[in-house]
């Protein structure tokens, strides 16, 4: 007879961790020794738990974990950590791109008729606009990225969201401009705000993992307003710490190409070569031309949503599709290894329509 172990331990190879069952051998804890999804792995020994213990095997009655046959029931176990649910910005509006965005502060502004005030220096496009829901769970990015303007360097009341009355200005987030409600001939406005970023990489979203975390991203989809004109690739890769790559055992890093590049430890810094340790490196990525290579990977299609549009901005003037993902192994990201999800147009060109985002369902716990 033979007690049933479950053990958990990380293995390198795959960078991040794995859970196995096995019988004692002759009565005798017998732990891993080699990764059960391919003996070829090397798995950190000093990683190795013991977490669950479930009786004994053979002539005997058999616990409830364990099926006959000496097979062990697979059993749905709670989720450790906590739930979190990510968006990415809008593919279609630069006035979301807020990840890669530019601060501008005092920025001097002017005007001919004393309502409508512009940049003094020329026009700068494209602010980010975090007021009106057009990323999820916006408003705890408001601290930071809200435009505020001044008046004589005193802050003015911005026109609530949504509103069509109250306030003393309000913002076309797009054209750059400040339109005021009455007129502030001689005085001096300025104002503090983020605009999306004009160089190659703006529209880069990323999804990191907190300090100390491992960010698990169960199950992801895409949406799309209808219509949504695709001008640019969609690009989504995970990169990590070049050191952190060497230590996992792998061997190449990826081209956006479809290219690799050898990666060695004798390359690192560290060892004399010319790459620095901590440069993020991209380990897998996928590129999406078409919106047919999305539906191609989809596990299916949600039912249209129908346009629901009303006169104020909350909701949705052209129907939206959706399209559901699932990975079969969840996708691990951890913070320790300076790992990341970045999600981006390949040349910034944004798409013509309402929407295009995606959003992803995690989990994150302490590494």
């Amino acid at each position: 007879m033979a007690t049933v172990r479950k053990y958990r331990y990380t293995c390198t190879t795959e960078a991040g961790p794995v859970t196995e069952w096995r019988e004692d051998v002759a009565g005798a804890e017998d732990p891993p020794t080699q990764c059960i999804n391919d003996p070829a792995h090397v798995i950190d020994v000093a990683t190795i738990a013991q977490i669950a213990i479930e009786g004994v095997l053979g002539n005997v009655a058999l616990p409830d974990s364990v099926q006959a046959g000496n097979a062990v029931r697979v059993a749905i176990e709670g989720r450790q950590g906590s739930a979190t649910t990510v968006a990415t910005h809008n593919l279609c509006d630069r006035t979301t791109w807020y990840s890669m965005s530019v601060q501008h502060t005092a920025e001097a502004f002017s005007s001919t008729d004393d309502l409508v005030f512009t940049p003094t220096a020329g026009p700068i496009l494209n602010w980010i606009d975090l007021m009106h829901g057009k990323v999820m769970d916006e408003r705890p990015l408001r601290e930071t990225y809200s435009a505020t303007v001044y008046i004589d360097a005193v802050p003015a009341t911005p026109r609530a969201p949504f509103s069509t009355t109250g306030g003393d200005y309000e913002i076309d987030y797009v054209a750059g401009t400040i339109t005021f409600f009455s007129s502030q001939a001689g005085k001096t406005i300025t104002a503090d705000f983020y605009r999306a970023s004009t160089d190659l990489g703006g529209s880069q979203y990323k999804l990191i993992p907190k300090p100390g975390t491992i960010l698990e991203i169960e199950d992801a989809e895409a949406q799309f307003s209808v219509p949504c004109d695709w001008q640019d690739g969609v690009i989504m890769e995970v990169v990590m710490w070049a050191a952190a790559i060497v230590a996992a055992g792998i061997t190449e890093t990826m081209n956006r190409d479809g290219t690799t590049t050898p990666l060695a430890e004798s390359d690192l810094v560290s060892e004399g070569g010319s790459v620095p340790d901590n440069e993020q490196l991209v380990i897998g990525n996928r590129i999406y031309d078409t919106l047919d290579q999305i539906i191609d990977e989809a596990r299916g299609a949600y039912p249209a949503i129908s346009a629901n549009g009303g006169s104020n901005g909350r909701a949705n003037d052209d129907p939206r599709e959706g399209f559901p993902f699932w990975y079969g192994t969840v996708r691990d990201l951890y913070s320790s290894a300076g790992m990341e999800m970045r999600i981006c147009l390949e040349n910034d060109t944004a798409f013509i329509g309402e929407r295009a985002t995606a959003s992803f369902y995690c989990t994150s716990k302490a590494e």
